[in-house]
């Protein structure tokens, strides 16, 4: 509350992974309407953006469970999200 979407971002990222972000850049957001897939039941607003980092090292906080890098498509394969998915394939459609 009282933190522009940009900010926060850059924040999260640091907090959660340990990366340094910059370069980033507004994509599109989703609707994210009671979806199953999450653990409480809302209606969300998802801000999507694209970044940079210069860093190699992620260490993620208590928070995560893992992670990997992943070209988009190899993504569309992976056992993620429909909100994900969908973020995914926009970015296909759009590069």
């Amino acid at each position: 509350m009282g933190e522009a979407a940009e900010k926060a971002l850059v924040r999260e990222i640091k907090e959660e992974t340990a990366l340094g972000i910059y370069n980033v850049k507004f994509l599109t957001y989703f609707d994210s309407v009671f979806e199953e897939e999450f653990y409480k039941r809302c209606h969300m607003l998802l801000l999507n953006y694209t970044c940079r980092t210069h860093a190699s090292t992620v260490v993620l906080n208590e928070e995560a469970q893992g992670f990997c890098w992943a070209k988009p498509k190899a993504a569309l394969g992976m056992d993620i999200n429909r909100p994900t998915k969908a973020l995914i394939e926009f970015i296909l459609k759009n590069a």
